[in-house]
């Protein structure tokens, strides 16, 4: 893991939390920030499985669940969890959670955090942004998924991974190959040189 992203969580998680909880979610974060998929959304996802991670390790987290979000393909309850501090946003699909994190933090959590009223406009424009920037376009994609019978989003995740994957793998073929060509035609160099 990146060690500002190391030095955020460790921040904005609670201090007493459970060593091995705090593990836990910073290898999924690490997990998103450097290999989380698109899947067909604006946001990098990964998957968690929740025997890793359940409900109440999330709470511990710091994450707090809400019912104002907008849902995402698949997903089994209108709760997902957002955390106040970070920008990490999670859903339930069965076995599994999805997590994302959003650019600008959602109206629930900005306002949740601002005491002064100068506090609630600023809590209310950044909250506001989130709602144009990232809820109308999540949910005209949510909204497109359901008409058309499109994949559910851990199977999205899934696809998109194994996509990632074989693209990788193509790239180190590749990169292999070349290295042997340029082996061979040294090599074939180096002979015609000796024998001349």
């Amino acid at each position: 893991m990146s060690r500002p992203l190391r030095e955020l969580l460790n921040e904005k998680l609670p201090e007493d939390l459970d060593p091995e909880v705090r593990r836990k979610f910073h290898y999924y974060a690490d997990k998103l920030d450097r290999r989380g998929v698109l899947a067909g959304t604006y946001h990098r996802r990964v998957t968690i499985p929740k025997a890793s991670l359940d409900s109440d390790a999330l709470e511990r987290l710091g994450f707090v669940p809400v019912m104002i979000a907008v849902p995402e393909s698949g997903q089994d309850s209108f709760i997902s969890y957002r955390h106040p501090e970070l920008l990490h946003h999670i859903h339930s699909h069965g076995p599994n959670w999805t997590m994302h994190e959003d650019t600008h933090p959602s109206l629930t959590m900005a306002l949740r955090s601002a005491k002064l009223p100068s506090e609630k406009l600023d809590a209310m424009v950044r909250g506001t942004t989130h709602v144009v920037t990232e809820g109308i376009p999540g949910l005209g994609k949510y909204l497109a998924n359901r008409f058309t019978a499109g994949a559910d989003m851990v199977g999205a995740i899934k696809r998109d991974l194994q996509e990632a994957y074989k693209a990788k793998r193509s790239e180190r073929e590749a990169r292999k190959k070349e290295r042997s060509n340029a082996f061979q035609k040294r090599s074939s160099a180096t002979a015609l040189l000796r024998q001349g």
